[in-house]
């Protein structure tokens, strides 16, 4: 089985688990999962369902996963990076935006990844893509758009800047608020940074380190084959299995994408 075929093997699988959990089931708490946060019933379930997959289909690979963290040998060279579900928030409120996100790498840095896809579990859409043949969605060439004024750009983000934010990001969203005509607050990063790669929108930013590598690095190695770029707006190491946290501006071209962080950087 071909990248292409496992990955969107394991996204509608993922899918499949999704849809059996019950809506008034799916914010239930079960546990604190391996990097801290609250594991939810939908979560688990399609978590677990994608990792009977991985096991069955690619017994060989290292899995690193947001809810069970690291499972396999760390001599495995092949690496599948795993977020069951991207915007567990909406999922448990019932809006109808969310995601599974996965990537194949051949090492242990964001560089060495050679495939990923993401689904939107409600339309079962999958954006997908491997090293030099682009992105696709469900299957089609994508399109791809440069927008460079800010304020023609449609441009989502994460607004939940917190309690311990400092002057500088509260600043940066302040600016960006009164720049952008067409900003937009989905809840699904691995989504919203996708959805640039695609020419749906222009830019995403989330100014907080609060996204870890499952959250953003399928859909980053999206963008970087598409022809876009991102920048971190923290000192990070890209390793696949590290625990740093991530605040980033990702945008389709390096005129908007400088533009935008400049406003987190003064």
């Amino acid at each position: 089985m071909n990248n292409k075929e496992f990955i969107n093997k394991l996204l509608l699988q993922a899918r499949a688990a999704a849809l059996t959990v019950k809506d008034e089931e799916k914010g239930i708490e079960i546990q604190k999962g391996a990097y801290g946060d609250t594991t939810l019933k939908i979560d688990q379930v399609v978590e677990s369902e994608i990792i009977k997959f991985v096991k069955t289909n690619r017994p060989n690979s290292r899995i690193v996963a947001e809810e069970s963290g690291i499972i396999g040998d760390k001599s495995n060279e092949e690496i599948v990076l795993i977020d069951p579900i991207d915007g567990s928030t909406n999922a448990k409120n019932g809006i109808p935006f969310y995601s599974t996100a996965i990537a194949i790498s051949k090492g242990e840095y964001f560089d060495d990844i050679i495939a990923s896809g993401v689904i939107d579990l409600i339309r079962g859409e999958i954006i997908y893509c491997d090293k030099d043949n682009g992105v696709t969605v469900n299957g089609d060439k994508a399109k791809f758009r440069q927008v460079t004024n800010i304020e023609k750009a449609v441009i989502a983000f994460n607004s939940r800047i917190g309690f311990n934010s400092d002057s500088r990001i509260e600043r940066g969203m302040n600016n960006l608020i009164k720049m952008s005509k067409n900003s937009r607050l989905l809840g699904s990063s691995a989504l919203e940074t996708a959805y640039i790669a695609i020419g749906r929108t222009d830019a995403f930013i989330e100014p907080m380190p609060r996204l870890r590598t499952f959250d953003i690095f399928p859909s980053l190695f999206m963008l970087k084959e598409a022809g876009g770029t991102f920048e971190f707006l923290n000192e990070t190491e890209l390793l696949i299995s590290g625990t740093d946290k991530y605040s980033y501006v990702a945008a389709n071209n390096e005129e908007l994408c400088s533009k935008l962080s400049s406003l987190f950087r003064s």
